[in-house]
């Protein structure tokens, strides 16, 4: 798998941190690290009558689930690590890090999903907030097929992810006709809405993070890195609606199509998303597309298809035409491949300057608009300095550089890498 520097992800969990480096392997702990790329859950303060509390009243996260159902009382988990496998059925539920922080972790206790999510009533949803799942079974022993999605697995359900980190799942292969799909988070019939996530060292048959089929998935200030699939390395989507905002998809790999994004009979709308050192042994490096698709104000960096002319978007079915309006091609050739007959408002070569967050090769009143614009979120071409989080350091590296889009290291106009 290729690697790259833009996505070493660090997450605060208990005391100290973990990195997530360019192979995609959780190193350990890093000294002197404060700040996590998941952003701390801010969630309304009840009385603590409307809390059920994780391990101090409820032994078990399942056993809390039991005893709600509906918004109130909001699950609370205490830090520390929890090992077991939790199923939602026909429940709204809110399950929450005590502290707000990324300091609660679960792993599973047997070859099931860890979370498995399904009927959730008509008008509501379960929520998940600041919490680490980690898939890779410790247990000796464990042995049988991994069903889909070994993070979350939802069906005809409606979930809210925010803040959450899934590293590490991976699905069985299945046999005959059998896919497995969705290593982190596989949906069928439902809605899920991610929010400040990362889906890491994930694998699957198809979707090495996320898998949907017939259903609505919105991801907003996501990092998606390190995951390798058959058929999207990254997000595989079939016959679904797919928003994708100011997200990083970095280092994911396809054995077949679709190096990041795979998507079929799939409406795909992309917005200033970085999509990098993805690969794709066949054809579209970066995305593959098979529906309506629009890549608006994104940037294809170091993009590789080894197929000949497939490169960093190939449209696989001239059914309706594809939209790249304002998307930079950088660092790879063989840029769109296949059956593209419409006018397509891209460019190649990458921007000059870290500061020109508008790729016009100059750092302006434009810019510092695009830095308060995104503010505390996370947008890739916003966010200069890499910490995830458009904030003050950004806006000071744009002032620092503006006027000055030159090549030299002075705070902002450095060359983007």
């Amino acid at each position: 798998m290729m690697e790259t520097t833009r996505c070493l992800v660090v997450a605060v969990v208990g005391a100290g941190a973990v990195m997530v480096g360019p192979s995609g392997a959780i190193a350990g702990p890093i000294a002197g690290m404060s700040r996590s790329p998941i952003k701390q859950v801010n969630y309304p303060v009840f009385s603590d009558a409307l809390y059920l509390d994780v391990p101090s009243e409820k032994s078990t996260i399942q056993d809390a689930v039991d005893a709600v159902d509906g918004p109130l009382p909001i699950i609370r988990l205490a830090a520390g690590e929890y090992e077991e496998n939790i199923e939602i059925d026909g429940k709204s539920v809110t399950i929450v890090s005590e502290s707000g922080e990324l300091d609660v972790t679960i792993r599973p206790s047997n070859d099931a999903p860890i979370f498995t999510i399904k009927n959730t009533p008509e008008g509501e949803q379960v929520v998940l907030q600041a919490i680490m799942i980690i898939g890779e079974l410790e247990d000796e022993g464990v042995t049988g097929d991994l069903q889909d999605g070994h993070g979350i697995r939802v069906v005809d359900a409606t979930l809210a992810l925010e803040g959450c980190c899934i590293v590490a799942c991976r699905p069985g292969s299945g046999e005959g006709d059998d896919v497995r799909s969705g290593g982190a988070l596989s949906a069928t019939d439902s809605l899920v809405d991610c929010h400040r996530c990362l889906f890491s060292s994930c694998e699957a048959r198809q979707g090495g993070a996320v898998a949907i089929n017939n259903s609505n998935l919105s991801l907003s200030d996501c990092l998606i890195c390190h995951n390798e699939a058959a058929f999207g390395g990254g997000l595989y989507a079939d016959t679904s609606t797919v928003s994708v905002r100011r997200s990083i998809l970095s280092g994911n790999e396809a054995t077949g199509t679709g190096g990041s994004v795979w998507a079929s009979s799939t409406t795909l709308k992309m917005h200033r998303c970085l999509i990098e050192s993805s690969t794709a042994g066949m054809g579209g490096g970066g995305v593959t597309s098979g529906g309506s698709t629009t890549l608006a104000e994104c940037q294809f960096t170091d993009v590789l298809a080894t197929q000949e002319g497939f490169g960093d978007v190939w449209y696989e079915y001239s059914v309706q035409p594809v939209s790249l309006n304002g998307t930079w091609l950088c660092g790879s050739t063989n840029h769109v491949g296949c059956n593209l007959s419409n006018d397509l408002a891209y460019e190649y070569g990458c921007r000059l300057c870290l500061s020109d967050t508008n790729h016009d090769s100059e750092v302006d009143v434009i810019d510092l608009i695009n830095v308060l614009l995104y503010w505390n979120t996370y947008d890739p071409f916003a966010d200069l300095d890499g910490d995830q989080e458009v904030r003050l350091d950004d806006l000071i590296m744009v002032i620092n550089s503006f006027g000055n889009c030159g090549l030299g290291d002075d705070g902002g106009g450095a060359v983007y890498k």
